[in-house]
């Protein structure tokens, strides 16, 4: 193992990880020490012209889900929506945030193949703003409606 290039400035450079999917912290520190252009890009570190790269208090460093997300989406099928109008790390495409887990029958309902079988097999499904209101799904959830269903 190599270690870690220590930022002259700012050390270690740590960072509380935050899951992608809900944004709450999951007990864990990314040390990310000396910050290359495409890392800073990626995790949206500020530049600071004589010091280089600072990481920010806190954020995501993957696409994994925490332990409460993932066991969300083992219930069923997992709605992702996303944009065409990349906001970070010059994706094609971009998630807008909002996620949906529907149980598989339901989604038998309304998929057909060869599309459902897809589906399925990936249990992950992408879709627009458009997509999402004409399934139903609800794009208002407030904090106390996240906090109860916790």
């Amino acid at each position: 193992m190599a270690g870690i290039r220590l930022s002259e400035k700012f050390g270690a450079n740590p960072m509380m990880v935050t899951c992608t999917w809900c944004g709450k912290e999951t007990n864990e520190i990314a040390l990310l020490g000396l910050i290359g252009k495409k890392t800073a890009k990626a995790i949206g570190a500020r530049y600071h012209t004589h010091d280089g790269y600072e990481a920010p208090r806190s954020g995501p460093i993957s696409d994994q889900p925490c332990e409460s997300c993932e066991a969300g989406m083992a219930q069923g099928i997992t709605f992702i929506e996303v944009t065409s109008e990349p906001r970070f790390r010059g994706d094609a495409v971009d998630r807008t945030g909002r996620w949906w887990v529907l149980k598989e029958e339901a989604v038998r309902r309304f998929v057909t193949e060869p599309m459902l079988t897809d589906l399925l097999s990936s249990r992950k499904c992408y879709i627009d703003s458009e997509t999402a209101d004409r399934i139903g799904f609800d794009h208002e959830l407030e904090e106390s409606d996240a906090d109860a269903e916790e």
